[in-house]
């Protein structure tokens, strides 16, 4: 469920704590979902009766990751979780860190990828109410960052028009035979990268 309104979650917020239901929350950019991605939010779905996900704003991503970021837009990377996980609630926010969010959540679990959670600027705030902070597991090797970097990092493609351009036109082809091939052509061919 996508939430657009501070006053919209808070409303469900109350009402889920009126049914003392154990919220978590996790955060994240989410720009090229991937295979961490899933893993870490159903580990989350998991541990809590509901979870709220806090995902950055296009400007936000700007901030931290660069003016080149994110990749896909803020409306496109909430409809992919909400498609992945409909269960959860999904809310976008506008700065670097949550905390002010939190603030306001309190979720009883926040968590948080290993690699933030050594000395979380967010425990400033999870320890004011007796939150935990718990870390989610991660798929080795697998990152949006190091993605994108694959994805720019590629050799690139060649296409090639097959009737007038690889072979001699001869109308409609029924069979290996009526492929004709100049010699030119298959050297050229030989030399693209492979």
């Amino acid at each position: 469920m996508i939430i657009n309104k501070i006053d919209e979650l808070k409303k469900n917020l109350k009402d889920l704590k009126f049914h003392n239901k154990k919220i978590g929350t996790i955060t994240g950019g989410f720009d090229i979902f991937h295979h961490g991605h899933k893993a870490s939010l159903k580990y989350c779905l998991e541990k809590v009766d509901h979870l709220i996900v806090l995902v950055n704003s296009d400007s936000s991503i700007k901030l931290y990751k660069g003016k080149n970021r994110p990749i896909n837009s803020l409306k496109s990377r909430i409809a992919r979780l909400e498609e992945f996980i409909p269960e959860a609630s999904l809310f976008s926010f506008n700065e670097i860190v949550p905390n002010e969010i939190l603030k306001i959540i309190e979720p009883d679990i926040y968590f948080l990828a290993e690699e933030w959670a050594k000395n979380p600027v967010e425990k400033l705030v999870t320890d004011t109410y007796g939150g935990i902070i718990e870390v989610h597991p991660q798929v080795k090797n697998i990152s949006t960052t190091k993605l994108i970097k694959e994805l720019r990092q590629s050799s690139g493609a060649i296409f090639l028009d097959r009737d007038g351009t690889i072979n001699r036109d001869s109308g409609y082809l029924r069979s290996l035979d009526d492929i004709e091939i100049s010699k030119e052509n298959i050297q050229g061919v030989k030399k693209c990268p492979s």
